[in-house]
């Protein structure tokens, strides 16, 4: 259908721009240039030529003459999509492409400055990104937000990401849960911040958390588990930490503890993940736990240099990488 659009849109504006390209060879050259524009909107197209040495009545004659047919042949071609319902659809579709491209180049460039620690042009970034296209979730402006102390407007991109995940009903938001709920606490509203999480049987989302840590984390945050509980998760982990238990489970600690707080055990957990090998540099949370421990003040000792691995499950196929 869009082949179809763009077609009959475009070859017929194209040919009669090329036309007049090759016919202003024959109009003598002047000191002026003429530039008209056809249509409104992104369907619309310009032409300037130049004119050359000798304005004659003749010549502009001719030129104006071409310029009404191209003119002509444009509108004819909106007018038949619009008979037959099209153009509308054209207009959108291009309107949802390039607005699709710009949030993902905002989104990425974003990403770059919150990894090279500059959060408030990170989050000039990410708004113009969300102007661009408000269809897609950006819960990297969410977790800056609330990085940067302003826990109202993080909780409004949390929740609205959190919906729009969840739309399709395949698997639970729950670390962007846990992130709201961090902001709730933040702002004194702790029934909603349980309320979030959904530690139910039958949750309203109707999803389950099947992951051992997330559902044991979401259970902390909720009061249902201790810390005793998680420091005991957390330590029969191997070495190895296959699966990030001690990374994630001491990194959710700390952001449960700084959103009520209590900021000597925030700093005590947070600790781990900022010195862990787990993630490479290329990687956001590499630099998410530094950029809080940064943001917070607190004097936490870290390699910036790590060579560690990076986990790929972190990064979209359209290259921008999630929290």
């Amino acid at each position: 259908m869009l082949f179809k659009l763009n077609f009959l849109l475009h070859t017929t504006t194209l040919a009669f721009a090329c036309l007049m390209i090759l016919s202003s060879s024959f109009v003598p050259r002047n000191d002026y240039s003429l530039m008209r524009r056809f249509g409104g909107g992104r369907g619309s197209f310009v032409i300037v030529s130049g004119a050359a040495n000798e304005e004659t009545q003749e010549s502009k004659d001719l030129f104006s003459e071409m310029l009404s047919a191209a003119a002509a042949a444009f509108n004819k071609s909106k007018s038949i999509l619009r008979s037959d319902g099209l153009y509308d659809d054209y207009e959108e579709s291009i309107g949802m492409e390039y607005g699709l491209r710009y949030y993902r180049e905002y989104a990425k460039r974003g990403i770059k400055r919150f990894m090279e620690r500059n959060l408030q042009g990170a989050l000039d970034d990410f708004d113009r990104a969300m102007q661009s296209n408000d269809s897609q979730p950006l819960m990297q402006r969410g977790i800056t937000l609330y990085l940067l102390d302003r826990y109202a407007e993080a909780a409004s991109q949390l929740q609205r990401d959190v919906e729009l995940i969840e739309k399709p009903k395949v698997s639970k938001a729950s670390d962007l849960r846990l992130w709201l709920c961090a902001c709730l606490n933040k702002l004194g509203q702790l029934e909603e911040a349980r309320a979030v999480l959904e530690v139910l049987e039958l949750p309203p989302s109707g999803l389950i958390e099947n992951r051992f840590l997330m559902n044991a984390t979401l259970e902390f945050y909720a009061g249902q588990k201790s810390l005793e509980d998680m420091l005991e998760i957390i330590g029969a982990t191997d070495e190895k930490d296959t699966f990030g238990t001690r990374f994630y489970g001491n990194f959710y600690l700390a952001l449960y503890h700084d959103s009520i707080n209590e900021y000597g055990l925030a700093q005590a957990f947070l600790a781990f993940p900022c010195n862990s090998k787990k993630y490479s540099q290329k990687d956001m949370w590499f630099h998410l736990p530094r950029a809080f421990a940064d943001q917070r003040k607190w004097a936490l000792e870290y390699n910036d240099d790590s060579e560690g691995r990076s986990d790929s499950s972190s990064v979209t196929a359209d290259g921008l990488m999630l929290f």
